[in-house]
């Protein structure tokens, strides 16, 4: 169910490349001015996308917990607080820095296609793969967590899930993120009793921002995986609830490269132009148990890959797809979590996790409340193409057993001396990788604070569809300058992305949770 990964290939493409295209001007290793961001800790912090759950991996800290114990225990959190974006029904990325070792590893927790399952299972119809029974991948996410703490953990198994069993409890209020997606998927919830029964009030309508809200099922489903350890979920009587409610819902199986308008028009050009050369890239991967693809990884993440890449960069104009030589494209999602932690010992950890689409396939295990995943999605299946109208790709489709692509990218930068630099990760779909590359480019590069860096509006372009897209707010100047360097621009109605960072700046750590939505951090 686990491994290692090399899931971060990609975002050090990303990073490393632009990195390097920026440094034919600005150079990188320049000292970060002093941010004006008002998160601070002195020993260590804490970031997830919901502040409750920030503080509730503090608190274990505070224990002596390891990071890793605080990662758990606010992943577990987010899973209430952001129930539409993430929880024990998905499946996670860790990337792990143990500081007493100095190694660090990564842990593929992501969903695996079933085995009774078949690239053409959903046939040309795309609603299989994103709602009901069939588009459920196996979760990883427990497994994930059983791993990273038989390695890195120092309190109990058990400790872990009690702040989470309390809040699942007693209810807590609805926050805005929670209630927006809610309100986008109404018509789903009222339509399936299992989901109404926590989302809906006594008359049936939908519950809204500050509302409470209660998951008393998957209460006891946190107490049971407490108190019995992880197997009680994959094997068992709770397995065998978790298969039965399944086939109930239809399982039939630097600072001055944007020191002035011209040049800030320039370097986003240059940004964007990395961005697209690396999903032409990204195009190439799929799961390395199935696919030859070691030499791919290891020119991908090499100095002279980028510097190739850098020379095909002009700095007049955009090109056309071809140009790039994509193979495919990875369909988009939207239920993401992610949380950084830098504890008081140096180790860190960046995890991301997912339920694919907002309440991913929106089944409710009848027996355990648990909200199970639609990642059969993130597959290609040979009859569909992507909401985007994008041909599938073969490296990418279903087998038994198989993992689908992802664009999930924990991120752990280290400086000079070998210290933690920064944990850095992204919600959002296809746009985590550039988000996560921004924000990091926003920071290091370009001397932002934090908070600055975190919130700047953002640019996004993913080679297909040809569209470069940017935030309400972003530089009117630059976004004409990347029309006169003929690119196709688009302005997004609404944010769809959400970065959590924590940055070490001297003897202190800087946290900022995304505000877009609605999280704060907490340390000590």
């Amino acid at each position: 169910m686990v491994r290692k990964s090399l899931v971060a290939g990609l975002v050090v493409l990303l990073v490393a490349a632009v990195g390097l295209f920026l440094g034919v001007f600005m150079g990188f290793g320049k000292k970060s001015t002093t941010p004006t961001a008002d998160h601070f800790y002195s020993k260590a912090a804490v970031a997830a996308d919901a502040g409750t759950c920030s503080e509730v991996g503090r608190d274990i800290l505070k224990k002596n917990g390891s990071a890793v114990d605080a990662s758990i225990a606010a992943l577990l959190c987010v899973g209430l607080l952001n129930a539409h974006s993430m929880g024990i029904g998905g499946g996670l990325f860790f990337v792990i820095y143990n500081a007493s070792t100095g190694k660090v590893e990564t842990i593929d927790a992501r969903e695996t296609a079933p085995m009774n399952a078949t690239e053409d299972m959903f046939g040309n119809n795309t609603q299989l793969s994103r709602k009901g029974g069939l588009s459920i991948a196996i979760p990883g996410e427990i497994r994930g967590y059983e791993m990273a703490h038989k390695r890195h953990g120092r309190l109990p198994w058990k400790e872990l899930f009690e702040p989470s069993i309390a809040l699942a409890r007693d209810g807590f209020p609805i926050g805005k993120a929670l209630a927006h997606a809610i309100f986008k998927s109404k018509e789903s919830i009222q339509g399936d009793a299992n989901m109404c029964e926590v989302f809906c009030d006594s008359q049936k309508n939908i519950l809204k921002e500050n509302d409470i809200v209660r998951f008393p099922k998957l209460a006891d489903t946190y107490q049971r995986i407490a108190e019995e350890g992880p197997d009680v979920f994959y094997n068992g009587t709770m397995a065998q609830s978790i298969v039965e409610d399944i086939q109930a819902a239809g399982y039939n199986f630097t600072g001055t490269s944007v020191s002035t308008a011209e040049k800030r028009t320039l370097t986003y050009h240059r940004i964007v132009e990395a961005f697209r050369f690396a999903y032409a890239k990204r195009s190439r991967l799929g799961d390395p148990r199935y696919l030859n693809i070691t030499d791919l990884i290891h020119n991908m993440t090499s100095d002279y890959f980028a510097d190739g890449i850098r020379s095909k960069i002009t700095d007049d104009t955009t090109h056309p797809d071809s140009y790039y030589e994509p193979e495919y494209f990875v369909p988009d999602n939207h239920g993401t979590a992610h949380l950084s932690v830098i504890a008081e010992d140096g180790s860190a950890v960046a995890a991301t996790s997912t339920i694919n689409l907002y309440f991913g396939s929106k089944v409710m295990s009848r027996s355990t409340g648990i909200i199970f995943n639609d990642e059969m999605d993130d597959f290609s299946s040979p009859h569909m193409t992507n909401g985007f109208g994008i041909p599938p790709s073969p490296n990418n489709f279903i087998q038994p057993g198989k993992r689908p692509l992802s664009s999930m990218c924990p991120t752990i930068i280290f400086d000079k001396d070998n210290r933690v630099k920064m944990v850095v990760g992204a919600s959002g779909g296809t746009k985590i990788t550039t988000a996560t590359a921004l924000v990091i480019l926003n920071s290091l590069f370009f001397n932002y604070d934090l908070k600055k860096a975190v919130t700047e509006p953002r640019v996004h372009n993913q080679l297909n569809p040809n569209m470069t897209v940017v935030e309400q707010g972003f530089e009117k100047s630059v976004l004409d300058g990347l029309v006169q360097k003929n690119h196709v621009t688009e302005l997004l109605p609404t944010p769809d992305s959400v970065v959590q960072a924590v940055v070490r700046q001297g003897e202190r750590l800087c946290a900022e949770s995304d505000p877009r939505k609605g999280g704060y951090p907490a340390g000590y």
